[in-house]
């Protein structure tokens, strides 16, 4: 009895140990919430490349939804332009992500907002991304995990808001 008390205890141990040493699963789970890694998705810049979002390397990504017909998304348009303008492209990329048609964009845009990546969403990223109003901004850290999430309109080039890159910047 001893004994078959002492060979089950080992047992135990010893599929506890190799149940800990498995290794873990490198699936990466995409969910658009904060935490969670970013969706990665294609957009087509208004100079006609397809680019993906795994192809941007800079630390932060401020992924900003908007369309032309939405006057809150019109109206942060310069200070996200402000925000990438003050930033080293390589620290803090801004991607404006248009849920519109390419002519309504090239219209709009008409070499106003060209600082900020300003791309077309062809690869139905809003919908990856669970966006239900607009404007809506994802940061994006350098691992690609969102960090934080903004609904509707920010003055981005603000003190407060620039005190926050910076201290993301010093992570």
């Amino acid at each position: 009895m001893k004994y078959s008390i002492l060979f089950f205890l080992t047992i135990l141990i010893f599929s506890c140990t190799k149940e800990i040493d498995k290794p873990q699963s490198r699936n990466r789970i995409e969910k658009p919430e904060v935490g969670f890694f970013a969706p990665d998705f294609s957009m087509l810049s208004l100079d006609g490349k397809k680019i993906s979002l795994s192809d941007i390397t800079s630390d932060i990504i401020v992924l900003n939804f908007w369309f032309t017909g939405c006057p809150p998304c019109i109206e942060e348009l310069p200070h996200l332009k402000a925000l990438q303008e003050n930033n080293n492209p390589e620290k803090l990329r801004v991607i404006l992500l248009a849920a519109d048609s390419q002519k309504n964009v090239e219209r709009f845009i008409n070499n106003l907002y060209r600082a900020p990546l300003v791309a077309l969403d062809i690869d139905d990223a809003a919908k990856k991304y669970h966006v239900e109003k607009f404007p809506e901004t994802f940061i994006l850290n350098k691992k690609r995990i969102i960090i934080d999430k903004y609904e509707g309109y920010q003055a981005w080039s603000s003190p407060q808001l620039n005190k926050y890159f910076q201290s993301l910047f010093a992570q």
